[in-house]
Protein backbone atom coordinates (compact mmCIF):
# COMPACT_ATOMS: atom_id res chain seq x y z
CA UNK A 1 0.00 0.00 0.00
CA UNK A 2 2.99 2.02 -0.35
CA UNK A 3 2.21 3.52 -3.35
CA UNK A 4 -1.53 4.60 -2.42
CA UNK A 5 0.34 5.71 0.41
CA UNK A 6 2.26 8.29 -1.22
CA UNK A 7 -0.46 9.62 -3.92
CA UNK A 8 -2.48 10.44 -0.32
CA UNK A 9 -3.46 14.28 -0.17
CA UNK A 10 -3.52 15.18 3.50
CA UNK A 11 -5.32 18.08 5.23
CA UNK A 12 -4.42 19.07 8.93
CA UNK A 13 -6.80 21.51 10.19
CA UNK A 14 -8.22 22.65 13.76
CA UNK A 15 -11.81 22.60 15.05
CA UNK A 16 -12.08 26.35 14.50
CA UNK A 17 -12.22 25.76 10.97
CA UNK A 18 -15.23 24.27 10.81
CA UNK A 19 -16.48 27.77 12.35
CA UNK A 20 -18.77 29.60 9.16
CA UNK A 21 -17.33 32.66 8.72
CA UNK A 22 -19.26 36.01 7.41
CA UNK A 23 -19.42 36.13 3.58
CA UNK A 24 -20.57 40.22 4.11
CA UNK A 25 -19.42 42.04 6.96
CA UNK A 26 -22.05 44.82 7.86
CA UNK A 27 -22.59 46.94 10.29
CA UNK A 28 -25.65 46.96 12.26
CA UNK A 29 -27.45 50.16 10.53
CA UNK A 30 -26.47 48.71 7.30
CA UNK A 31 -28.03 45.02 7.66
CA UNK A 32 -31.09 46.39 9.22
CA UNK A 33 -30.93 48.86 5.93
CA UNK A 34 -30.28 45.72 3.44
CA UNK A 35 -32.69 43.90 5.47
CA UNK A 36 -35.85 46.26 5.90
CA UNK A 37 -38.68 44.40 7.00
CA UNK A 38 -38.19 41.04 5.37
CA UNK A 39 -36.06 38.01 6.13
CA UNK A 40 -32.94 38.12 8.00
CA UNK A 41 -30.22 38.60 5.91
CA UNK A 42 -27.85 35.27 5.56
CA UNK A 43 -24.51 36.34 5.59
CA UNK A 44 -22.83 33.18 6.66
CA UNK A 45 -21.03 31.10 4.29
CA UNK A 46 -23.01 27.42 3.61
CA UNK A 47 -21.95 24.11 4.93
CA UNK A 48 -20.43 24.03 0.96
CA UNK A 49 -18.63 27.16 1.11
CA UNK A 50 -16.97 26.14 4.69
CA UNK A 51 -15.72 22.51 3.00
CA UNK A 52 -14.17 24.55 0.02
CA UNK A 53 -12.15 27.01 2.24
CA UNK A 54 -11.15 24.09 4.59
CA UNK A 55 -10.48 21.69 1.90
CA UNK A 56 -10.63 22.48 -1.42
CA UNK A 57 -7.86 19.66 -2.56
CA UNK A 58 -10.75 17.16 -1.32
CA UNK A 59 -13.40 18.39 -3.08
CA UNK A 60 -15.06 15.45 -5.15
CA UNK A 61 -12.88 12.67 -4.17
CA UNK A 62 -14.44 9.52 -2.87
CA UNK A 63 -12.90 7.17 0.31
CA UNK A 64 -12.15 10.22 2.98
CA UNK A 65 -10.66 9.27 5.98
CA UNK A 66 -10.44 11.70 8.54
CA UNK A 67 -8.03 10.89 12.07
CA UNK A 68 -9.79 12.89 14.84
CA UNK A 69 -6.29 13.50 17.56
CA UNK A 70 -9.00 14.92 19.80
CA UNK A 71 -12.03 12.97 19.79
CA UNK A 72 -12.51 12.87 23.20
CA UNK A 73 -13.29 16.62 22.71
CA UNK A 74 -15.77 15.64 20.51
CA UNK A 75 -19.19 15.10 21.27
CA UNK A 76 -22.97 16.24 20.37
CA UNK A 77 -24.16 16.66 24.19
CA UNK A 78 -22.47 16.09 27.52
CA UNK A 79 -24.42 14.76 29.98
CA UNK A 80 -25.34 17.53 32.75
CA UNK A 81 -23.34 18.48 35.61
CA UNK A 82 -24.57 19.43 38.89
CA UNK A 83 -23.97 22.78 38.41
CA UNK A 84 -24.54 24.06 41.64
CA UNK A 85 -21.26 22.87 42.85
CA UNK A 86 -19.62 24.15 40.00
CA UNK A 87 -18.26 28.54 40.39
CA UNK A 88 -18.81 30.72 37.68
CA UNK A 89 -15.34 30.16 36.40
CA UNK A 90 -15.99 26.70 36.07
CA UNK A 91 -19.63 26.85 34.50
CA UNK A 92 -18.04 29.27 31.84
CA UNK A 93 -14.93 26.84 30.69
CA UNK A 94 -18.01 23.84 30.47
CA UNK A 95 -19.90 26.11 28.04
CA UNK A 96 -16.91 27.33 26.17
CA UNK A 97 -15.82 22.89 25.87
CA UNK A 98 -19.45 22.30 24.55
CA UNK A 99 -19.45 24.73 21.89
CA UNK A 100 -16.26 23.88 20.76
CA UNK A 101 -17.10 19.92 20.61
CA UNK A 102 -20.54 21.17 19.19
CA UNK A 103 -18.24 23.13 16.61
CA UNK A 104 -16.05 20.37 15.61
CA UNK A 105 -18.78 17.47 15.54
CA UNK A 106 -20.56 19.54 13.30
CA UNK A 107 -17.81 19.92 10.89
CA UNK A 108 -16.93 16.33 10.97
CA UNK A 109 -21.14 15.79 10.13
CA UNK A 110 -21.11 18.23 7.45
CA UNK A 111 -18.23 16.68 5.77
CA UNK A 112 -19.69 13.30 5.77
CA UNK A 113 -23.28 14.60 4.47
CA UNK A 114 -21.63 16.31 1.97
CA UNK A 115 -22.28 14.38 -1.70
CA UNK A 116 -18.09 15.32 -2.57
CA UNK A 117 -17.19 13.15 0.43
CA UNK A 118 -19.00 10.23 -1.38
CA UNK A 119 -22.19 10.65 0.95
Amino acid sequence: MLGELERAKIVVTNYHAFKPRERMVLSRGNRALLQGRGEELQTLETEGQMLQRIMPELMNLKNIMVINDEAHHCYREKPETEEEKLTREEREEVKKNQEAARLWISGLETSDENSAFGG
